[in-house]
């Protein structure tokens, strides 16, 4: 078993991007898979499966598996494009098969479908209380409030102001509960009061599903939020998402709108394992197949 860490969505500010660990040669089964998971605490533990050009990922966050997480895919595309040498990955994961393409900046982005608005009741009384609003919250009523996906529904809720998104304080074991219930995963809180005027919006994403109540990058909800949005006069144009400002680690996705569907970009940096490793002593160390299959 090899482990990399990767962090996702940088921007140039010091500790920026997402984290994920990017697993490699595991012959653990999932019991196992989700173990390490939740030992080492990343918002996503990637394990990849080679075949030349293509790869087949799966996703495992602390609490469960999903089918389709951008910064796992984009992380787990940077480490292995990066030692390669390729510009070109084939991915195949729950959600689907795609290609992540690399740009001679460094830039990685992969396809991704056509968003879908689902047809999920979401009622002001359940957003409110989920959120911890009060009566006068300034929602925006102008923008998309509903639940849509690319893979992984989100509810997207709007918001007039930043300051208004910095200062929730979301009641999670609700969220939670609402989630499962309505089968979407977590809340994405969005703005066009962006911190930067070359950003389309700002955001903070809830998904206690996944075990950790706040994500810093979420590139499929970025995603459905844009094809919420977005209109055919915008084919061709890229919406700058940022998000993970409120947990101190900065992060920018870059979501290109086109006819044929949507694109989920960013860039990359290494993170230093030994540093990680020392945050996250309950991982074991394996001498032989043996004991990592049994872990």
């Amino acid at each position: 078993m090899h482990i990399n860490f990767v962090a996702f969505f940088r921007t140039r500010e010091k500790g920026s991007g997402n984290p994920a660990a990017v697993v490699e040669d595991f012959t653990g089964n999932d019991a196992a898979r989700q173990k390490l998971a939740a030992a080492l605490n990343l918002p996503v533990t990637v394990f990849v499966r080679r075949g030349g050009r293509s790869v087949r990922l799966r996703f495992f966050y602390p609490a469960a598996e999903f089918p389709l997480c951008a910064h796992g895919t984009l992380a787990a595309a940077f480490h292995l494009l990066g030692r390669r040498g390729f510009s070109r990955l084939n991915v195949h994961t729950g959600a689907g098969t795609s290609v992540v393409s690399r740009q001679k900046n460094g830039l990685l982005t992969f396809a991704c479908r056509k968003h879908q608005r689902l047809n999920v009741v979401v009622s002001d009384a359940s957003v409110r209380a989920m959120l911890r609003l009060r009566d006068g919250s300034p929602l925006d009523r102008s923008l998309p409030l509903c639940a849509a996906s690319i893979g992984s529904p989100k509810l997207l809720v709007p918001f007039l102001r930043r300051r208004d998104i910095d200062r929730l304080r979301p009641d999670y074991p609700l969220i939670r509960r609402w989630s499962a219930q309505n089968k979407v995963n977590g809340i994405y809180a969005y703005t066009r009061d962006s911190r930067s005027s070359g950003s389309a919006f700002y955001a903070r994403a809830f998904h206690p599903l996944s075990g950790n109540n706040e994500d810093a990058a979420t590139g499929v909800a970025a995603a459905a939020l844009v094809g919420s949005y977005a209109a055919p006069k915008d084919y061709g144009r890229t919406f700058f998402v940022e998000q993970g400002y409120a947990m101190g680690r900065s992060c920018r996705i870059a979501i290109g709108y086109h006819r044929n569907g949507l694109t989920i970009g960013g860039f990359g940096r290494k993170i230093d394992a030994s540093v990680h490793m020392k945050k996250h002593l309950r991982v074991p160390r394996f001498k032989n197949e043996n004991q990592e299959r049994a872990f």
